[in-house]
């Protein structure tokens, strides 16, 4: 009778387990999207709560989280929201906060509104700014000279517009259903700021919410 070699048997058993593991997280566990609402994320080797996952947890801790969604001061177990306010734009700094919400937050580009949302959430409401660059306001000002309107040039552009952060919020609120909350535009671009708001209007209605996203410049500083 064969002798039966157990260390080949047991090694090779053991790195058939670990192989399939590593396939069953790789194939089955990762998500479907990045787009996808997160729970937590790593800064080195700590785990930051966003705010997806404050919500789900139903009240405030009160250990002053830093994507606490609920009202300050952070109270443990208070349960009510906060009424956040996003405000895109590069160079514009909003001074007067709207009424009953939280001071405005503060994104300059696509990647910090991008960011800023997967973190904690879509807020209560956004104003978006077009220009996000200069070459954005260099494309404006020399087709305006030449023909006397602009047809932003979206498929040329190196950087991304307040256009791109709307078409990713778009994608973003149907894969998470959440809804969209009330938006309103700011941009001093008139066609830039008539095609967000036309794209999110229409956005609204094939949610099966009321189209009221409008235009509204709220009192700004300039940085310099």
């Amino acid at each position: 009778m064969r002798k039966v070699n157990w260390p080949f048997v047991i090694t090779s058993t053991i790195i058939t387990i670990v192989t399939i593991l590593l396939w069953y997280r790789k194939v089955l566990c990762i998500k479907t999207s990045d787009m996808e609402a997160i729970d937590y994320y790593l800064i080195g080797k700590k785990y930051v709560f966003t705010a997806n996952y404050h919500k789900k947890r139903g009240n405030c801790c009160g250990m002053k989280c830093k994507h606490c969604p609920f009202t300050k001061p952070h109270t443990k177990g208070n349960t009510i929201m906060a009424k956040r306010a996003l405000y895109l734009d590069d160079v514009r700094t909003p001074t007067t906060p709207l009424p009953d919400y939280d001071n405005w937050e503060v994104v300059r580009n696509y990647n910090e509104f991008v960011d800023w949302i997967t973190k904690n959430g879509v807020p209560d409401f956004i104003s978006f700014d077009h220009d996000l660059a200069e070459e954005h306001m260099n494309d404006y000002f020399s087709q305006v000279e030449i023909y006397g309107f602009q047809h932003p040039s979206y498929e040329s552009y190196q950087e991304k517009t307040g256009m791109d952060c709307a078409r990713w919020l778009a994608e973003y609120v149907q894969i998470n259903k959440v809804p969209l909350g009330k938006l309103c535009v700011h941009s001093h671009n008139p066609i830039g700021a008539a095609n967000i708001q036309t794209f999110l209007n229409g956005l609204k209605k094939h949610l099966g919410e009321e189209p009221d996203c409008f235009m509204m410049r709220h009192p700004f500083t300039v940085n310099q």
